[in-house]
Parts: C-alpha cells; sequence; structure tokens
C-alpha cells in the first residue's frame, strides 16, 4: 500500500511577507521553496557572469532597447507560485514604469541561468517552465562544467543546443546582438 503525503504550497503573497533569513536566499518555483546559494558562487559563475552582463548592457545600452538587470527578483502578472531571481533579466524599453521598486513587475524578454553544478535538471527545467509560461521570449541557460548553453524560445522552434564554436544571437529580443559562446568561457 502507498500513503500520498500532500505538502502545503506556499503562494506569492505568503512567500513576500516572510522575515529575510540571514543563511540563506530563496525563489518561489511551483509554490515550492528553493534554496539559492547566499554568498557562495563560485569564480567561474561570478566570471561568466560579469562577462555576460558586460556584453548585454553595453548593446543594450548603446543601442536604447531597455534594462539589464542582475539577480532582481520577478513576479509574474496572475502568477501565485513563482518569485525567480535570475542571474540575468533584460526588459525592453517602455515595458515597465520608470521608477518602479521591488521585483521587475513584468515578464522579461529574455532570462539568462548560469546553472552550476549544484542545479538539478529538475530545478532548471522547473525554472525554465515558469519563465515559459509567464512570457519570457528568450531563454539562455548557460552550463558551465559542460560549457554548453541551452537557448528556449517562446514562440519558436525547439530547444537549441550551443557549443564553443557556436554564438549567441538575440533574435527579435535583441536585433542584431551576436557574442560567441567561447567569448564566456
Amino acid at each position: 500500500m502507498t500513503i500520498a503525503i500532500e505538502t502545503r504550497k506556499t503562494t506569492l503573497a505568503e512567500f513576500l511577507e516572510m522575515p529575510d533569513d540571514d543563511e540563506a536566499e530563496y525563489e518561489l518555483v511551483k509554490g515550492e521553496m528553493v534554496e539559492m546559494p547566499k554568498g557562495n558562487v563560485s569564480g567561474r559563475h561570478g566570471k561568466v557572469l560579469v562577462k555576460m552582463s558586460h556584453f548585454l548592457f553595453e548593446y543594450t545600452h548603446k543601442n536604447d532597447l531597455g534594462t539589464v538587470y542582475g539577480e532582481a527578483g520577478c513576479t509574474f502578472q496572475d502568477d501565485d507560485q513563482n518569485y525567480l531571481r535570475p542571474d540575468l533579466a533584460f526588459v525592453a524599453k517602455g515595458r515597465t514604469p520608470d521608477d518602479f521598486d521591488g521585483p521587475i513587475p513584468v515578464a522579461p524578454d529574455l532570462v539568462v541561468e548560469i546553472n552550476s553544478p549544484s542545479d538539478t535538471t529538475e530545478r532548471i527545467y522547473n525554472k525554465i517552465e515558469a519563465y515559459q509560461q509567464a512570457g519570457v521570449r528568450l531563454i539562455w541557460s548557460i552550463y558551465l562544467m559542460g560549457k554548453f548553453v541551452l537557448v528556449y524560445r517562446l514562440n519558436g522552434p525547439d530547444i537549441k543546443l550551443l557549443n564553443l564554436k557556436d554564438d549567441f544571437e538575440g533574435e527579435e529580443v535583441l536585433p542584431g546582438f551576436k557574442l560567441s559562446v567561447k567569448t564566456l568561457f
């Protein structure tokens, strides 16, 4: 005989009301609290994050396309299950109020996730799925150990694998943006 144990999901409102934890940071993914490393990011992760943020900021600023956010919280309209903090997010110009405070109030146009060895396949997939359900148009999921990238599009072809010989392309989200994958590693 199998006994099913139902775990209670946390709502976004409950999550946002929780006191800060000095020891850990959390995301809310599909109603489940997921602990994130706090101040324990690897040097490789930090290096790739700085490089990618530099290239994205430089391109979006030069072309007046919108704003790049680093590790900013995201909440999504009509979504009571998710509070995500992508490593980087880009939101096109005019999609947010100029003076908002708190989490990004719209689904980003682009999300960059830098996956560490401690990230499980399930955790990565759940976040990608939450981003797509929220309407994120382009997702770059960077795998540090394997030195490859998976590209997900909201309304496009299936997942695309990028290796060191390939280029990131901004597609319709960042028209004209192109960056060699090997530049990050």
